[in-house]
């Protein structure tokens, strides 16, 4: 069944409409001669340039490209000496990662504390997972009090809104990194950092603080507020809901960072990629190149050329006859012969001795 989207069809839909509006126009005229018209020498070009790249390849597989032996030779030493840089490099890596593991595991009669501090115990599925779901909810809590300082339920409240949410959240992520890295004595931290996450807490904590106040009015009622008035129990509220976000991914961020698995991890993601690179190579080696291959081989590559060289023609013929029938058709009155420019030029194929068979 002829596919209707092909080139090859679209190409006789092309002749057609050619041909009836030359027909038409009674072009070809009876004085022509037997030139052909240029709609077929235009084809005739075409389908010609086609068959002599086929034959170029056709003599490249027979090997009389005297170049092609010289490039698979030096694609073969190109590839060698990359494989042999990328079998430099992964040992590298392997003694990077050897290393790294070794640093990891720390002295055997080294602080426990300081060996939980470059271990990873939180997964980062499970960490991205919890970080996603922390920070929609950090966002749903903060909305409504946004929303009442701007008096604006708009496109402004939740920028600003998701805004304050990622500060909290990285603010949170911050300090319980710092904690992490103090826990390293190995890799003692500097004072003024420390200090400056005290401060950084310290800014957030009233901030929602603050937040919860002006929240503290949607809370009208409560089955028991401990005591305080109903301002107070809500300011209270909303405090705890959204430290108990900060503090989660505090406490996140302290379980899943580990600066040693971080580097670990990137090594081994290079290595992966130099294996992966490594066996591309090692398949290019141990492919043979055009000028090595088997009289088997070859005979089916020019077997697979000559037919598409047959396939050209008949394609070409096609098209020229569709042409030639619309134009007949369209002309008011019939030519007292078939030529007069509508006979096409022959394809030639006998420029190569065993094209043809």
């Amino acid at each position: 069944m002829r596919n209707i989207f092909s080139s090859h069809s679209s190409a006789l839909r092309r002749a057609r409409k050619k041909g009836k509006l030359h027909g038409k126009a009674n072009h070809p005229h009876e004085l022509w001669g037997d030139r052909p018209v240029p709609f077929l020498e235009k084809m005739h070009a075409q389908f010609s340039k086609k068959v002599k790249e086929l034959e170029n390849q056709l003599h490249v597989y027979r090997g009389q490209s005297v170049t092609l032996t010289e490039e698979d030779v030096v694609g073969v030493a190109e590839a060698k000496d990359e494989i042999a840089q990328l079998i430099s490099e992964s040992s590298t890596i392997k003694a990077e990662i050897e290393k790294l593991d070794l640093e990891k595991r720390g002295l055997p009669n080294e602080n426990p504390v300081s060996k939980a501090a470059r271990i990873r115990v939180v997964s980062l599925p499970l960490y991205w997972a919890a970080l996603a779901m922390l920070s929609i909810g950090e966002f749903l809590v903060t909305l409504p009090a946004v929303e009442k300082i701007l008096n604006d339920e708009g496109i402004k409240g939740i920028l600003i809104t998701g805004s304050f949410s990622f500060l909290s959240i990285i603010s949170a992520h911050l300090i319980g990194l710092t904690l992490k890295m103090q826990a390293d004595r190995g890799n003692p931290q500097p004072r003024w950092q420390i200090w400056g996450m005290v401060i950084l807490a310290i800014f957030i904590s009233i901030v929602i603080l603050l937040l919860s106040a002006i929240r503290s009015d949607s809370v009208q009622s409560a089955p028991f507020t401990f005591g305080l008035s109903m301002t107070a129990f809500g300011t209270l509220l909303f405090f705890v809901v959204q430290m108990s976000f900060v503090l989660s991914a505090m406490a996140l961020s302290y379980f899943n960072h580990a600066e040693i698995e971080v580097q670990m991890d990137r090594a081994k993601r290079r290595e992966k990629r130099i294996k992966r690179k490594l066996k591309g190579l090692n398949k290019k080696i141990m492919t043979p190149g055009r000028s090595k291959m088997t009289p088997e081989k070859l005979r089916i590559q020019e077997e697979a050329l000559k037919s598409a060289m047959w396939q050209l023609e008949a394609e070409y013929r096609e098209i020229c006859s569709e042409y030639r029938g619309a134009n007949l058709l369209a002309q008011s009155e019939a030519m007292a012969s078939e030529g007069h420019g509508l006979i096409e030029q022959i394809l030639d194929l006998n420029s190569n001795s065993e094209v043809r068979g």
